[in-house]
Parts: C-alpha cells; structure tokens; sequence
C-alpha cells in the first residue's frame, strides 16, 4: 500500500467537501441549534446580560377581559408618562397603532348602529374617536421631549401619527423586521441585520440610544443564552405599581404585545419558561420566542458584547486539513479496529471543543468539517482493503507452504509490502547444531545421514512451529530459526528450545535414533539471541529467499558455538534473558568475546523449567 495514495485519497475527499461546502448549509444550520439547545441544557454560554434592558408585555387575553383593543391608546400613553416619571433611559414601542381611532371608531359605531344617518351619534363617536388619538399623541409628544422614543414601523405599516414624529424632540422611527426569518426559509431567528433598507433596525437603535456607541457589524449571530435571564414584566403589573422604580430607572424599556399566535418566532433554543403572569393560552411553544423578546435579546447581545463570531472560512478549510490529516496518519499507521477508534475518537473530541468554543461566542462548523476524518476513513479503508488483500495473497502463495499462515498473519499484520520487500523488525533468534555430526558423517553413508537429519529436523520444525517460530534455513546439520509474532517470543523460543531438549533425551531413550545410525547418541546446542534484523524475501529475480539478515544473526551463530565450551545444551545471551528472567531460572555465566562481533556477550544458561 503506497502512502501517496492515501494522501490522494484524502485531498480528493477534502477537494470535493470544499466544492460542496454550501450544500452543508441546512445541515449545519440544524447543527447551530442543536448546540445551543445543549449549551442551555449543560447551562453554559455567556448568559448574564448587561441588565439595562426590560421588556414589558401586553398580553391581549388579560387586556380584553378589561376593555376593547381599541380603548387601548390611553393605557399606552399612560405607560410612556410612567416611564418618564419612572426615569428610563429609552422606550422602544415594538408595537405599532396605525389606525386613527377618530377614523375607525366613528365606522364601528356606525356599523353597530341602527340609524346609520344619526348625526348626533357620529359627531360623539368622532370626539370618543379624538380623544383617543389624543390621548396617546400627547403623552407621545411630552414624553419625547425627555427621553428617546423608538417607535416600531414594518415596511408600509407606520403609526398613523408618524407624519407628526418630526415634531417630537427624540422621537426614532425604527424597522422591526426580523432580517433571517426573510433571507432563510426555515424561519429561524438565529441572526439579525442592524440596517435594514438603509434604516438603523429596532433593537440597534434601542442600543445605541442606551450605550452612546454604534456597532462596526453589519450583522450579528444573537446570543440567545441570555434569554434567560432578561426581565419580563406585565404591563398590568407595571400600570398596577407592583413594578417598582428602581427596576425600570435608568434602562431601556421594550413595550411589546404578546397573544401567543403572532409575531412569534422560532429561535435555535430548546424552551423558553415564559413568565408566570403569562395566561396558558398565550404560552408559547417549545423553541418559540415573541418577537419583542429577540429585539431584547438583539440588544442585550450588542450591549454584552456577546454576539457568537464566525470563524473565517479559511480557519474553517484549514480545520477540516487538520482533521483529515489525523485520519489519514491513523488510517497508514493502525489497522482497522484502532484506525476507526482513532478516527471516532478524534470527532468526539472534535465535538466537545466546537461545543466549548460555541459557548464562548465562536462558531466553528460541524459540518462538514465533523464528518470528514469519517468520510476519509470510509474511502481509504476499502482501498486498503482491496490493496492488502491482494497483496496477503502474493504472500500466502510465495510464504504459505513452508511457513505456518498464523506465522504470516502476525508478520504482515503491520504491513504486508513490507515482508516482499524486506523491513526492520525485532525478533528472537534460535540457533540450533547437532553435536559430533561431523566425525559421523565420516562413518556413516550418505543416505543415512540424510534419513536422519529429515526425521529429526522434523519433529523440531513441528516443535518450533507449536511455539510459533519460523524455520528459516536448514544448513547442513543445523537450524536457523526466528520467534517474531506472540507477545512474547523470548518465552516461546524458550519453551520451543527446552521441548527440543527433552524430546531428544526421549528419542535418545527410546532408541529412535538406532535405525539410521546404531548406537549413536543424539546432542544438540542451541544458541538463543534477541535483537533487530533485516526480514524479508531477499535474493534476484531467479531466485527469492525468505530470511533473516545482520549482526544479530551472527550473534546467535555465536553463542550456539559457545554450548561446547561451556558444555550447556541452552545459552541465552543478556538481551533476551532480560525479557524472560522473571520466567525461567538462569546460571550467569558471565561475558564472552565472540568472534565477529565487537562488544562482549553477557551469556545465561537456563538451569529449570518454566516457573
């Protein structure tokens, strides 16, 4: 497998996620929400608000018990006298009285009248009509002259005394359009434009009346975690007194109109615990706010500072380059089970720093940027599938007959090219000559000898592969092994080389050897080395070996020869024994100087069995 390729791999599938990058929008959208749906549910994000907004609502259900919506003027010119006493600093009316009761009053009378031509009736509808014009004009005009006034307007819908508003001193006439629910067709409320037609927008007036400051964005993503805690009071209860000065003083006071069925929007939350003054049949539902509660919101979010910020789209691009990058490693260094830990690993993380950050104001897309170490891993793992696979099966067929499959397995397991063409790999070495072979070949015929070494060798290759080593080479009257798959291959080379041991003294015993060589004894001296080898198919294209190559080689070479001089059937040099001395007993004995290699041996004869 080429680690080029997957690294085409991975930039094909970061081309494609930036060529559709729009595509995710709905996706992510959805996302934005649900975020803050957590974020309110876990209880953070920048929830304290700046606590100079106040919203008052009129609920309609708790009007009409007391009169008409149409008497309605007079309460609202009382309410803008009592702010004035009450000494806010702005009043935004987010609620817009566009007819003239002196026109519309008359023609409710007359509609419920019998005489339709009763002159004396109209005349007194037309005064009842005047004086309910007047009684919000005045208090308007009064009130406008001490503290700013921002009336609410939407599109071709104004107050019917909006002529008159240049003569009242601080008098703001303001749009209350809701900019994303018109530029977004899902209708959530999740930002706001602070212009809107050339015109500063409601809330952002209201903002910069309050704090004397304008805002440099054109747009901003509100802040709905202060929701929470912005006041909400009734208007009955504010008229009523039980709304005391010192909550209203010095603040801007949004008088809105809430029924529960317009002017309700929906907002990127979970619940909103509307006020206990609010009736059931006005309660809004679950994820829904009034729209006097977004313009405070919008206010608040301004005032705070705490509208969320959008990453760049280049931090965006460079974020999905780094989490790719992280799968692609995993995806050429682990194997499948960890790779796909890894990689889910690496999206929950991913995960929970998009949430953290979010809650403090900074907005990084999940998508697609969450899912595409996914989508990497669901490209690159069928192709290393197919390439592996075809690769394991030029190895089952140039290893498969003379080295056990579970042999292959564990060799391959890291990377199958590697073993065609050769690679670093730390093994345990077992060296193994048969004693005084020489002086019988001297004595004894040809075939013999042959027929002898075939049945022993035999039953040591079964012993070594029962314990998981690789039967490297047959040189003559001696063996080249190597233990490099287990856990533990010091252990089972050991294990493999005391099975030797005693199956000899029982072939010994039990006069197997007597047919090929009479009364000859069977002695062998096995050498056991650990250390790091060149593995591989090694040779020309006529002919392939797979072998074992280096110093290490030699070293176990080495200390088999020192079997005669110390006259011990099994040495361990220092390297391996250290991996084993917990499991065996050993005999130190002592440092040896071997030929060809340039540093001292620390050599260890095993003197029982497995502890």
């Amino acid at each position: 497998m080429k680690k080029q390729a997957i690294f085409l791999i991975g930039l094909a599938v970061l081309l494609t996620l930036i060529s559709t990058y729009s595509l995710w929008d709905p996706l992510e959208r959805r996302a934005y929400d649900a975020r803050f749906r957590l974020i309110q549910k876990l209880d953070l994000g920048k929830s304290q608000p700046s606590g100079q907004v106040v919203v008052v609502g009129i609920e309609e259900k708790a009007i009409t018990k007391e009169k008409p919506i149409i008497f309605l003027n007079p309460d609202i010119g009382q309410f803008l006298l009592k702010m004035q006493e009450s000494g806010v600093k702005v009043v935004g009316l987010d609620l817009i009285p566009f007819h003239r009761q002196a026109e519309k009053f008359p023609m409710a009378v007359r509609t419920l009248s019998a005489d339709q031509k009763d002159d004396t009736l109209s005349k007194a509808s037309q005064e009842i009509g005047d004086r309910l014009d007047r009684s919000l004009m005045e208090p308007l005009v009064r009130v406008s002259n001490q503290i700013p006034i921002v009336q609410a307007f939407h599109g071709t819908l104004l107050p019917y005394y909006y002529r008159a508003a240049a003569f009242m001193k601080q008098m703001h006439l303001a749009d209350i359009e809701l900019t994303d629910g018109r530029a977004i067709n899902d209708g959530v409320i999740r930002k706001q434009q602070l212009a809107i037609n050339g015109r500063d927008g409601f809330a952002y007036t209201i903002y910069r009346l309050t704090s004397g400051k304008s805002s440099p964005d054109a747009t901003i993503l509100l802040n709905y975690a202060l929701v929470r805690n912005i006041p909400f009071y009734s208007f009955v209860d504010v008229m009523a007194g039980l709304i005391g000065k010192e909550q209203l003083s010095g603040k801007a006071v949004i008088l809105t109109y809430v029924n529960g069925y317009e002017d309700i929007h929906q907002a990127p939350m979970t619940r909103y615990a509307p006020p206990a003054w609010m009736s059931h049949e006005t309660n809004v539902r679950a994820g829904m706010l009034p729209g006097g509660i977004i313009h405070a919101v919008t206010t608040e979010t301004l005032l705070t500072g705490t509208g969320l910020k959008t990453v760049s789209p280049s931090w965006q691009i460079i974020i999905m380059v780094l989490l790719i990058t992280c799968c692609l490693v995993m995806a050429i260094k682990l194997g499948l089970p960890y790779a796909i830990s890894g990689t889910l690993a690496l999206m929950a993380l991913f995960f929970v720093l998009n949430l953290l950050l979010f809650a403090e104001g900074q907005v990084i897309n999940l998508f697609p940027q969450m899912i595409s170490p996914l989508l990497v891993l669901m490209t690159v793992y069928p192709y290393r599938y197919v390439t592996e696979e075809r690769q394991k099966k030029k190895i089952y067929k140039t290893f498969g007959y003379y080295i056990d499959r579970e042999v292959i397995d564990s060799l391959i397991e890291k990377d199958p090219a590697a073993l065609l063409k050769g690679d670093s790999r730390e093994v345990c070495i077992l060296f193994l000559d048969i004693r005084d072979s020489t002086r019988l070949s001297t004595k004894m015929a040809p075939e013999a000898i042959v027929k002898l070494l075939n049945f022993y060798f035999g039953i040591i290759t079964s012993i070594i592969k029962k314990h998981g080593g690789f039967v490297n080479k047959f040189m003559g009257d001696g063996i080249l092994a190597f233990f490099a798959s287990g856990d533990q291959p010091v252990a089972q080379t050991v294990r493999a080389a005391l099975e030797i041991i005693r199956k000899t003294e029982i072939l010994n015993a039990n006069g197997e050897f007597i047919p090929y060589v009479g009364d000859w004894r069977m002695g062998v001296g096995i050498g056991i080395h650990y250390g790091t080898v060149i593995l591989g198919n090694i040779g020309s294209e006529n002919r392939m070996d797979f072998t074992i190559i280096g110093r290490e080689v030699n070293a176990a070479s080495r200390i088999e020869g020192l079997t005669k001089e110390y006259k011990r059937p099994i040495l361990l040099s220092g390297a391996a024994q250290e991996l084993v001395k917990d499991s065996f007993t050993f005999e130190d004995l002592g440092e040896a100087q071997v030929k060809g290699i340039d540093y001292p041996i620390k050599v260890y004869a095993v003197t029982g069995d497995i502890i």
